[in-house]
């Protein structure tokens, strides 16, 4: 069984990667860089409760 700690490390690698490759997508079709940017905003934000949760 996963403990809480690396669990929440193992989703912040999935997510993580998933939300760059989408990102890289965006940026080679030359779309909305603010949709970009909105992704990293959430990135930060999903980040920063999961380490106030996990601690």
């Amino acid at each position: 069984m996963f403990h809480l700690k690396q669990y929440s490390r193992l989703f912040l690698k999935v997510a993580f990667k998933n939300n760059f490759m989408t990102m890289k997508k965006l940026f080679l079709k030359k779309k909305n860089i603010l949709l970009c940017i909105s992704f990293l905003i959430k990135c930060a934000v999903v980040y920063f409760f999961l380490n106030k949760i996990v601690k």
